[in-house]
């Protein structure tokens, strides 16, 4: 691995930090299921048997289990193996947290395109504000695992792709004293480790090949007609020929704008027309920085205001946030004007203050073939954002499971941000009774019924009979004790209920519907 930048003396160098959450897909999978962090467990691409492994954990591997294998085949080697799929949007909205994470560690971070997990960091002075770069590599994956829980490997050296070599080889933290050390370090990293397919480490083999160290003395014509451009790209990074310096940008915190007007403003569309002409030039400069927006907090004063008060005359405050960051000034007004359009603005607005919090822009992946969904998730997410507009951010929310006691309070209602493609059933756990769908009453409705139930006889109303239960829900020592028999009613239509019978109460209470 020679170039320009790792031949000279290493106390001219400034240092470079790469940050390898190890397998985060694999990770992310873990966190949603923590139950299985000493199971065998996979990443597939799809969960059904012609899926294919994605990710494998240690202890699937040793039973056989190799990304790349179809799912059905890995099951027959490992009949305990728990397996899911994890959404691009998880893994992207997981990198956008840990860069935001990092930033508290260098002020440029810059998160590798592919999504892996690979971040690069800025480690410049960083010994001067730690005991030491040991001190500093050891305390960012402390930070990561303890308030984060994501296991991490930092290497600190002095070239891009030598501290990613070696990141990818090592687990916990190095930190190189010299690029010669860097250098050797990543010459000795099996090739296996560096994203090459199977089938391209196997026929580097067979040619004695198996480190980096020997692939770099292979003859750069040779690999593109044998192997192809991939493989060639990954050679001349080996040998520094496409260095790049470091693309994160520094986080400058949110954009603050004051608009004073010259008169009151008590239509909406001149308050509009006046934040246009604000928000104009700040779009302008974060597309040169490729960045967007994406957040607008409006706050909208009265005619007295004062500067230097505590904002007493503060008339309303705002949030706009798209679906997604944004530059697009038409789609970033029509959310304004909508959430503008009802409002009384009284005697007027003489000022605006908006403060604009930014995003950096991600590029999608290009799809060699792409597929036409049947539920357009931009366009949903599009009408969120519009529904947010309109009537606030309270107005969107969804069910979130929460450890409450009675079936009502298993669940609570939180803001809701985007539409995720949901993630279908686990197949590989052991399958059981499809689930009903129930529409639950927000507060049970009583029925003129008397007595408990029993099971396969009459149900809590006339022409109505109980098909399946009681199911008992009990407890509630610590406050007030609770017994329900749960039933599943027909009634005397054919409609299906979910009842209770309430024994402290004895009376009947109907809780939902099944649809």
């Amino acid at each position: 691995m020679t170039s320009d930048a790792s031949s000279q003396g290493g106390a001219n160098h400034g240092r470079i930090a790469c940050v390898d959450v190890v397998a985060l897909p694999l990770q992310l999978l873990w966190h949603r299921h923590p139950d299985w962090k000493d199971e065998p467990m996979a990443v597939v691409d799809r969960d059904e048997p012609n899926g294919t492994i994605e990710w494998a954990n240690k202890i699937a591997r040793r039973q056989q289990v190799r990304p790349g294998m179809r799912y059905a085949e890995a099951v027959s080697l490992c009949r305990s193996l728990r397996a899911g799929t994890v959404k691009d949007e998880e893994v992207a909205q997981a990198t956008d947290h840990l860069e935001e994470v990092l930033r508290d560690w260098s002020p440029f971070v810059e998160p590798a395109d592919e999504r892996t997990g690979i971040f690069w960091l800025d480690a410049a002075g960083m010994q001067k504000l730690h005991d030491s770069m040991q001190a500093w590599a050891e305390g960012l994956a402390d930070a990561l695992l303890e308030k984060e829980s994501f296991y991490v490997s930092v290497v600190v050296g002095f070239t891009r792709f030598g501290t990613w070599a070696a990141a990818r080889a090592s687990r916990g933290q190095t930190v190189f004293e010299s690029p010669g050390d860097e250098r050797e370090t990543a010459r000795r990293v099996p090739l296996h480790r560096l994203n090459l397919s199977t089938s391209v480490c196997r026929d580097l083999e067979k040619l004695g090949v198996e480190r980096l160290g020997e692939f770099l003395e292979l003859p750069p014509g040779g690999l593109r007609r044998r192997f192809g451009s991939k493989v060639l790209e990954l050679h001349r990074r080996a040998r520094g020929d496409l260095q790049m310096p470091l693309q994160g940008s520094p986080d400058e915190g949110p954009i603050e704008r004051r608009i004073e007007l010259e008169e009151p403003a008590t239509v909406t569309s001149r308050l509009v027309f006046a934040i246009k002409r604000a928000l104009n030039p700040i779009l302008a400069e974060l597309a040169d920085r490729e960045t967007r927006i994406a957040r607008i907090d409006v706050a909208l004063h009265g005619p007295d205001h004062q500067v230097e008060s505590d904002e007493p005359d503060r008339l309303d405050e705002m949030a706009i946030q798209p679906a997604t960051p944004t530059v697009d000034v038409g789609r970033l007004i029509e959310l304004i004007r909508l959430r503008l359009e009802d409002r009384d603005l009284g005697a007027g607005i003489s000022a605006v203050e908006l403060r604009v919090q930014t995003a950096r822009h991600r590029a999608g992946q290009i799809q060699l073939f792409g597929e036409s969904p049947s539920r357009d998730l931009a366009d949903a997410n599009r009408a969120l954002e519009r529904l947010r507009a309109e009537f606030g951010p309270e107005a969107v929310v969804r069910a979130v499971p929460t450890a409450g006691h009675l079936p009502e309070a298993t669940y609570e209602w939180q803001p809701m941000g985007r539409v995720v493609r949901p993630d279908p059933p686990d197949k590989s756990a052991s399958a059981g009774p499809p689930a009903l769908v129930r529409r639950i009453f927000e507060h049970p409705r009583s029925l003129s019924a008397q007595g408990p139930p029993e099971a396969g006889g009459s149900g809590p109303q006339r022409g109505s009979t109980i098909l399946n239960g009681p199911f008992v829900v009990s407890g509630g020592w610590w406050a007030q004790r609770v017994r329900r028999d749960y039933v599943f009613v027909e009634r005397d239509q054919g409609e299906l209920v979910w009842a209770f019978y309430d024994y402290r109460r004895q009376r009947w209470f109907l809780h939902g519907r099944v649809e």
